[in-house]
């Protein structure tokens, strides 16, 4: 802004005297990057994001942050500061989810400045938590041979759920006469996989046997699932044919 002050006296040979004025008014200018933010974890899982804040302005910005509603599954650091003209800061935006929180969480970053024209900023916050969910078929084995006999059966992991599902089966006890291929494993979204279950009854070995194939995976509210085994062996027996002439 600029005007003029005219001085006028009897100053004979200079009865005025102009002075020029200049005012020069200077703001922060507040920009906010990214506008939005959007995450998607694994029930369980923590990450981090970053917001940036820019002055584009001739004067010092000074700002502060709060989430709007605030949401246990969020939080910023830091929350208020200051930024000189051309200058940035960056806020770490943490996002964490709860174990078997499965669902769409929304809130608001309000983020506050002296910038005259803009002086509130909102940028919307999306939480998706996203979990595996596991499910075995059959619930248990029971299986009858006979001693020296060997078979085989499929065990069906499923994932129901909406992210991969980690799985591992071991047998508890160990046994034997037991064996199951593959052992680890991840499934994706609605996919499955077969274990093939092998049972072998060693000769002379006629009893009940039992033990159980504990599947563990990642699911957040099924970790373990036990499926129960049960062998049975018989023992063959041979008759011999009996040839008589009459």
């Amino acid at each position: 802004y600029t005007t003029t002050l005219r001085i006028n006296s009897n100053d004979p040979d200079e009865p005025q005297v102009d002075v020029p004025v200049t005012m020069t008014v200077v703001a922060p200018d507040i920009g906010v990057n990214p506008l939005t933010l959007t995450v998607t974890l694994n029930s369980g899982d923590t990450t981090t994001r970053t917001l940036i804040i820019n002055n584009t302005g001739d004067a010092d910005l000074n700002w502060g942050v709060i989430e709007f509603p605030t949401r246990p599954w969020l939080s910023e650091k830091p929350v208020t500061g200051t930024i000189a003209p051309s200058g940035s800061a960056n806020v770490v935006i943490t996002f964490t989810a709860a174990s078997s929180a499965v669902g769409v969480y929304t809130t608001t970053l309000r983020i506050s400045s002296n910038d005259p024209d803009e002086p509130l900023v909102n940028v919307p916050v999306t939480l998706i938590v996203v979990a595996p969910d596991i499910e075995v078929n059959p619930p248990a084995f029971s299986i009858m041979l006979y001693s020296g006999d060997t078979a085989t059966e499929t065990l069906t992991i499923n994932n129901l759920g909406n992210a991969d599902l980690n799985w591992g089966v071991i047998e508890f006890p160990t046994r034997p006469w037991l064996g199951e291929k593959p052992v680890t494993g991840t499934i994706a979204p609605s996919g499955s996989t077969n274990v093939v279950i092998t049972f072998t009854a060693a000769p002379a070995t006629v009893g009940v046997y039992t033990t159980t194939l504990r599947i563990n995976s990642n699911d957040p509210d099924e970790p373990q699932v036990d499926v129960p085994v049960t062998l049975t062996i018989h023992l063959r027996i041979y008759i011999p044919l009996v040839t008589r002439n009459y």
